[in-house]
């Protein structure tokens, strides 16, 4: 590919602007490559996740992001503090998974973003 990538995810979206700031100004993600009708945004923690952004006529659909992050409360209030309000309060996931934590957000494309914390308990 030429940008270093060793894995991502790419969707297309039509209001790209809107989408790549919501996970670069929102989400906090680094741009590594940023070209007019092409993105790509990693981590800001500097772990290896990647996320391609291209420019179609069509809107994204299907697609749900998922990260699992040490501190769920954390990261909410993080993401609260830069605009962004969760689309689902954080709860437990089920009753089959007693330590599991889950919140939901949704991109202006109306994809999923979906955080996880799992108990070390």
């Amino acid at each position: 590919m030429g940008y270093g990538v060793n894995s991502l995810v790419e969707y297309r979206v039509a209001a790209f602007e809107a989408e790549l700031a919501f996970w670069r100004d929102r989400v906090g993600m680094r741009v590594v490559v940023d070209e007019p009708d092409y993105a790509i945004v990693a981590g800001a923690d500097g772990r290896d996740f990647r996320l391609a952004l291209r420019r179609d006529a069509a809107t994204a659909s299907g697609v749900s992001v998922q990260f699992f992050v040490p501190d769920l409360a954390r990261e909410v209030e993080r993401l609260a503090a830069r605009g962004l309000a969760a689309s689902d309060r954080p709860r437990a996931y089920d009753a089959a998974h007693p330590g599991l934590m889950t919140c939901g957000y949704r991109t202006p494309a109306g994809l999923s973003l979906r955080l996880w914390q799992e108990s070390t308990d």
